[in-house]
């Protein structure tokens, strides 16, 4: 195997544990003369009960894989010119994983020294028309700041064979539950100025499941690098159409590849939190989000050691600052902004 040379398979993807460990195999036949039919028909009924409960139920127990698993896999599709995660699916995860029609991690071995499979301790919400990079680059932030992380990362997770063949309601379980348990989410956001997740309806349920925690969930949203410098420019101009593009979900106007799982998550999101909540919650989510990343801009500037007291890109970002802070009514904090502002203009 070319990630894994001497694996095994090993079942313990999102895969339900009874279906590896016995549970339905080790029911024994019973050969009563006249009874064994009755008992053959007995579990074949309860076999096809407990295959339809597997499909319905997901994992009690969310995996993930570290880090250099994923950078391995993008190392892989850049030898052969691929980039997005949608590409290296179906050329590198799916040929090597067709003969045993299962998810990539589980054929990953556990018994080297560095363990690569554990419980998730990190949710990864990311569009698949991304380069694979930049989910990586926002991996690599996350496992420098909080070391041995174990991402949950679907490209690897899920079982790339049968995705279609799962109903809606086990896919909706096993995101809801396993966010609620792995605890962390981080959603790569990009680009910074026109985010695809919050134009896809599977990140927007993603995001909405997070949300639907409330405190168990900590929801994170960070740039791939080579976007950090053009969103502080961005903002530092007052870009209008940046602004409109993060705080201005729509939720009903998101789109999937599948028309069916679209219309699931309509209903999903309809029926539980619905479309005007979730996209106040979302916008105000952006608007925290879109703060924070322009305080620790001028943060930036302001320890890079040199005189900031004409800085006009500092007085830029600061006036910026200034009026977010202005609309959601945080007027104390954006008076600070507006006067910095206006300290290095009059000079």
């Amino acid at each position: 195997h070319p990630l894994f040379p001497s694996y095994q398979v090993v079942k313990f993807g999102i895969h339900n544990s009874n279906a590896t460990m016995g549970g339905r195999g080790s029911k024994q036949k019973q050969d009563h003369g006249g009874e064994k039919d009755t008992n053959q028909m007995n579990e074949t009924q309860e076999k096809q009960e407990e295959d339809q409960q597997e499909q319905q139920q997901p994992t009690s127990f969310p995996l993930g894989v570290r880090l250099s698993v994923i950078e391995n896999i993008l190392k892989e599709g850049k030898e052969k010119g691929l980039a997005t995660t949608s590409e290296i699916c179906y050329n590198v995860i799916k040929p090597q994983t067709e003969a045993n029609k299962c998810a990539l991690v589980d054929q990953i071995p556990d018994d080297n020294d560095d363990k690569l499979v554990a419980p998730a301790t990190c949710f990864v919400s990311h569009a698949w028309s991304y380069n694979l990079e930049d989910s990586v680059d926002v991996m690599r932030q996350f496992e420098a700041e909080h070391p041995r992380t174990y991402f949950w990362f679907d490209l690897v997770i899920n079982n790339q064979h049968d995705t279609s063949e799962r109903p809606f309601e086990w896919w909706c379980n096993t995101f809801q539950e396993s966010i609620e348990k792995i605890g962390t989410v981080v959603l790569v956001l990009a680009p910074w100025d026109n985010p695809t997740p919050l134009k896809r309806s599977w990140c927007l349920f993603e995001i909405m499941c997070s949300m639907n925690a409330g405190e168990k969930v900590d929801l994170k949203i960070r740039l791939p690098t080579h976007q950090e410098d053009a969103f502080i420019k961005g903002l530092e101009e007052g870009s209008e159409s940046a602004m409109n593009a993060l705080i201005g979900v729509k939720t009903e106007e998101s789109e999937a590849f599948s028309k069916s799982d679209k219309k699931n998550i309509f209903k999903a999101v309809e029926e539980s939190i619905g479309f005007h909540n979730l996209n106040s919650k979302i916008n105000d989510q952006m608007r925290l989000w879109f703060i924070g990343e322009g305080q620790k801009g001028v943060k930036k500037i302001e320890e890079s050691g040199e005189d900031v007291s004409e800085n006009v890109q500092l007085a830029g970002l600061c006036n910026q600052l200034g009026n977010m802070l202005d609309d959601l009514g945080e007027l104390k904090k954006a008076l600070e902004y507006y006067e910095q502002a206006l300290v290095i203009r009059q000079k």
